[in-house]
């Protein structure tokens, strides 16, 4: 029995030395890759959750890069990389995004993950012969992948905080509506405009919707708006009784507590002007209703203006305080000087949006 059981050892010693590997970089999503991304497990053991509508999220994302790591030809990672810029103590300097990174469960713990994400820096290293970097945000207690990056040389630079908004009976109002022609510029104007009072930002593409609150002719607020889509899984024995008797029978329940489509808002670039900033409650029940949902994520730095003129118009309350979630900003960077990632919290960058 021995025998065998070392047979078995070498045999399997073996099989993972001769597995191939391969890495293959594109600039489109392939189907199999979305697949993939939508049947991965993220978060931690407090909260596992997959993704849905993954394609649509990609839509988003112009010129993004899609690293893909097969084992013995069958895709077994990905990582998604989206370029933008930013600002680093006044030098203008590539950033990428760093959106999505999943490895198959079969493989996990195997060394595959480092292999992805050395080959993804490899790749980005070769590609700039100047200043550049790769950013992302990490849950504080995600310390798998903590150690992951800076075992590539990402270093932590900072912190931000999301908060989920909840809105039980949002309102819809006639002076909602999407921004397109004149009035997206003048958002953007009013954006490029409005004082940051420094901190992390993240620019949102293009091609994500902007919808702005129209007071009197007057635009008084205005953001673009994502939207993610969660399986939470069934949950425990009451949920899946709530699920299947309640739930699942009624659209308004369903819409608030479907955990197999837990849905949200992500709000980025949010335009907030002092005089208006009392309207930002309208705004975002008017938006929640518009779309069917009931809660909406920020991302905001402490020191934002932003974020304290949001405060101050009492946007965040208890459940919003009780939901914040501490992000750590880690980010690898090429042909910077070592002092640069503490300046990173300094100008917005261009990219995103955060997923």
């Amino acid at each position: 029995m021995a025998g065998r059981a070392c047979g078995a050892v070498v045999s399997a010693v073996v099989s993972a030395v001769v597995s191939a590997v391969r890495i293959e970089h594109r600039q489109s999503p392939t189907p199999e890759l979305v697949r993939l991304l939508e049947d991965v497990r993220f978060g931690d053991r407090g909260l596992r959750y997959r993704r849905r509508n993954v394609g649509a999220t990609l839509d988003v994302f112009a010129d993004a890069s899609y690293v893909s790591l097969y084992v013995d030809e069958r895709l077994r990672g990905a990582y998604v990389l989206v370029p933008g810029a930013a600002d680093v103590g006044g030098t203008r300097v590539a950033a990428y995004y760093r959106a999505l990174l999943a490895i198959d469960p079969d493989v996990q713990g195997q060394g595959y993950g480092r292999r992805l994400v050395e080959a993804a820096f490899d790749a980005l290293g070769t590609r700039h012969a100047g200043p550049a970097l790769a950013w992302g945000l990490i849950e504080r207690r995600n310390l798998a992948s903590r150690k992951l990056l800076e075992s590539v040389g990402a270093e932590s630079a900072g912190s931000v905080d999301t908060f989920l908004v909840y809105r039980q009976w949002p309102r819809r109002s006639p002076g909602l509506r999407q921004l397109e022609g004149g009035d997206l510029d003048a958002y953007t104007a009013a954006r490029g405009a409005a004082a940051s009072g420094g901190g992390f930002a993240v620019r949102a593409p293009a091609r994500l919707p902007a919808y702005g609150l129209f007071v009197d002719g007057t635009l008084v607020a205005a953001a673009r708006i994502g939207r993610t889509v969660l399986d939470l899984g069934p949950g425990n024995a009451v949920a899946r009784l709530l699920h299947r008797h309640a739930y699942s029978r009624f659209d308004a329940l369903r819409r608030r507590y479907n955990r197999r489509a837990f849905t949200y808002l992500t709000i980025h670039d949010p335009l907030v002007l002092p005089p208006y900033s009392d309207c930002w409650e309208r705004y975002l029940s008017a938006v929640l209703a518009a779309t069917g949902t009931h809660m909406a994520s920020f991302t905001l730095d402490a020191s934002s203006d932003t974020r304290g003129l949001l405060e101050d118009a009492g946007l965040f309350g208890r459940f919003a305080k009780a939901t914040r979630q501490e992000l750590l900003l880690y980010a690898k960077a090429w042909n910077l000087d070592g002092d640069s990632l503490r300046l990173l919290h300094e100008r917005p960058f261009e990219g995103g949006p955060i997923v």
